[in-house]
């Protein structure tokens, strides 16, 4: 199996290093892969786990300043709460993914 974090990764918030803590998967969203995963000081984070020994992040919504707390998935929207600034209400596209036969 791989592993995720966003350090490194489109969105990254300078200086702050912290831990996920908390994870939804996007049911009925593209092929069923993505998660969305929250980030105490790294904001929230949709991750492809497509092919588990490298996901890779497909979108994020990092906001300076704010700092995440847990997201929630109803009706095709995501519900991004945050400690430090309410609940930011978020639609997430998949990106196209090439269909490749083996």
């Amino acid at each position: 199996m791989g592993q995720y974090g966003p350090v490194g990764q489109p969105g990254q918030q300078p200086g702050t290093e912290c831990s996920a803590h908390w994870l939804q998967p996007l049911t009925g969203v593209g092929d069923g892969t993505t998660i969305v995963e929250a980030f105490y000081g790294q904001g929230t984070r949709f991750v492809d786990y497509g092919n588990p020994r490298h996901p890779r992040q497909v979108g994020y919504f990092a906001p300076a300043g704010k700092v995440a707390a847990a997201p929630a998935f109803h009706d095709g929207l995501v519900y991004a709460a945050s400690y430090s600034g309410g609940i930011d209400v978020l639609r997430f596209t998949p990106p196209h993914r090439e269909r490749r036969n083996p």
